[in-house]
Formats: structure tokens, C-alpha cells, sequence
């Protein structure tokens, strides 16, 4: 690290067990499957008034990432990475802009063809309307390669606000449209909307949350188990979460936490075929134990339920652990 550089690396290496029969495309996969992730983030800070950053993550795990949408434990181990690449520029004490974009990739060991990729541009212009607040304006455009599915065009016109409420709690919110492009399919807008809420209550006590509306791709096919599979041109998802951590010493610390997904596939692909909705409620329990300045020993319990307009062939009750050890310098 130098006064205008840093350079942040981070992995993890675990294990993730369900205590349940994982079926998936018709075929029962292992129960217990090894995790692995890595990332490279770099800032280097030019100026006061410009700065480049890179993040970079690689992840091979089965466990689902609720926030984003890769609904892991429905389609066995999954490979993804990302790269993003931006650049801030402050060009008054008030205004400012960030400027990037990122490219993300996901493929599936026992699943052919719902590989995805996706590229994004993104802008958001800054404007500071007083020390407490942050106005936003953010433009997206992401193109998204499909896979088995059709490939989709989505471009985002949001406005929002940053607050801090108080010097431990800050709050976010950014809504909009979303305008929407799908190859073989049809276009049209919607609404959409992204907040997140974290506070450090006390010394001990810290608590983040989050919530999204809006059409997604990574959830667009119904896995039928051997049966097939069901397209459609994309789901309108709702996403929850909420987790609390509290420290028991210097070294150990408790979470709990809770996601809360519902999915509304719109538009099959296949003609005639109506609409379906599916929600899933995911509530866990860990902990976290230093190990040193740099490396950390992390465990939790997972109960995921989820329910369909289908039946038995798409629902689920699952308990899961997982166990492994993450390291940043």
C-alpha cells in the first residue's frame, strides 16, 4: 500500500453439507461439495480529484447468493467470476461521477446450457446537496448472453438518495425504470428499485439490510428435475435480507440473518404456457472467529423452504452448513 495505491486480496476455502437429497436435471449430485473464492480489489488514487478501481472476484460454490439471484442449491456447483473497472472523478466540491464496466460470468457442473454472461455500463452522477445527503442519477445498459436462452438488452434510468442519518448509519435508495429488450420475445418497461439500511448500533451490535424490485435473466428457466426445463422471458423478482452480527469478545461474533425471494416468471417462451410464481425463505445462524490479523474461521446453519405453483416437482425443504476459512491482506 502506498499513500495514492491499494491493493486489497482476499480467499476463502470451505465446505458446504446438506443434510438433505440434492437433485438436480433428474440426477442426485453429492450432498457435501468443496467452495472456493478469491478477489483482487485496487484503488489507485491519482488525484484528489480522480481515481481508478478494479475489483475482481472468482467463486466456485454451491450455496445461493440470495442478494444476486444464482439460486445455487437448485443447480448443483456453479463457476462464477466477475470483473469490474471504473473510474471517479470529483469535478467540483459537489458534483462528481463514477464510470465503468463490468463483465460477470456463471456456468453449471451438471447443467449444460445455462451458462450466462452479462456486460454492463454504467454511469452515476453525484451531487452532494448537503454533508448528510448525496443525490444520484444512475444510467445502466446490460447486455446479457443467454445461454439456451434468448439473449436480452436492459437499460436502467434510476434517481436516488444517500443519507447518513447519523455517523454509524447510512441509507441508500435508488428507483426507476427498467426498459427491456428480449431476442425471440418482446420488449416493454418496468419499475425498479434498490435500497440497503446498515447501522452500527453500538460496539457490539451492527445490522444490514436490503431490497430489490425488478425483471431479472439469471432466473428465466423452471428446472423440471429430468423432465426439462421451462423458458421464460424473465422473472420479476422481490428480494429481501436482513442480517444482524453482535460481537461476544474481540475475536468471536454471532450472526443471524434472513432472505426472503419471490419470483414471478412472466411471458413463456413455450406458446400457451401461463405465468408461475415461486418464493423461497432462507433464515441462518453463524459465527465468526479471528484466527489471527488476517485470516478468520466462519460457520453457519441454513434453513432454505421454498414453494411453487407447480407442486412437489419444484419444492423444497433443505438444511444446510457450511464451514470454511477466509483470509484478506
Amino acid at each position: 500500500r502506498t499513500p495514492a495505491t491499494t491493493t486489497e486480496f482476499f480467499a476463502r476455502l470451505g465446505v458446504v453439507h446438506y443434510f438433505d437429497d440434492i437433485d438436480v436435471g433428474g440426477q442426485s449430485v453429492d450432498q457435501s461439495s468443496e467452495v472456493a473464492g478469491f478477489g483482487l480489489n485496487w484503488t489507485n488514487r491519482i488525484s484528489d480529484r480522480l481515481r481508478f478501481v478494479s475489483r475482481n472476484t472468482l467463486n466456485k460454490q454451491r450455496e445461493p447468493d440470495y442478494a444476486q439471484g444464482f439460486q445455487g442449491a437448485a443447480t448443483g456447483d456453479y463457476l462464477r467470476w466477475s470483473t469490474d473497472q471504473a473510474v471517479g472523478y470529483r469535478w467540483s466540491e459537489r458534483l462528481g461521477t463514477y464510470t465503468g464496466v463490468r463483465y460477470e460470468d456463471v456456468s453449471y457442473d451438471d447443467l449444460d446450457g445455462f451458462a450466462r454472461s452479462s456486460v454492463t455500463f454504467y454511469n452515476d452522477v453525484r451531487y452532494q446537496l448537503s454533508p448528510q445527503t448525496v443525490a444520484t442519477f444512475t444510467y445502466r445498459l446490460n447486455e446479457v448472453d443467454g445461454g439456451l436462452e434468448s439473449d436480452s438488452t436492459n437499460s436502467y434510468f434510476l434517481v436516488g438518495l444517500e443519507h447518513r442519518f447519523s455517523p454509524n448509519t447510512l441509507g441508500v435508495v435508488k428507483a426507476g425504470v427498467q426498459n427491456r429488450d428480449v431476442d425471440r420475445g418482446g420488449e416493454g418497461s418496468s419499475p425498479y428499485v434498490e435500497a440497503s439500511l446498515r447501522s452500527q448500533i453500538n460496539e457490539q451490535f451492527a445490522i444490514s439490510s436490503y431490497i430489490r424490485y425488478g425483471v431479472e435473466d439469471y432466473a428465466r428457466r423452471i428446472v423440471l428435475g429430468g423432465i426439462g426445463a421451462l423458458p421464460f422471458e424473465g422473472s420479476e423478482a422481490l428480494r429481501l435480507g436482513l442480517t444482524g452480527t453482535y460481537g461476544l469478545s474481540e475475536e468471536l461474533s454471532m450472526n443471524v440473518g434472513v432472505n426472503y425471494v419471490s419470483l414471478g416468471y412472466v411471458d413463456s417462451l413455450l406458446a400457451g404456457f401461463p405465468d408461475l410464481d415461486e418464493e423461497s425463505l432462507n433464515l441462518s445462524v453463524g459465527f465468526r472467529l479471528e484466527l489471527s490479523d488476517t485470516m478468520w474461521l466462519n460457520g453457519s446453519y441454513n434453513f432454505e423452504t421454498l414453494s411453487s405453483d407447480i407442486g412437489s416437482i419444484r419444492e423444497y425443504d433443505r438444511n444446510r452448513i457450511n464451514l470454511g476459512i477466509n483470509t484478506t491482506f
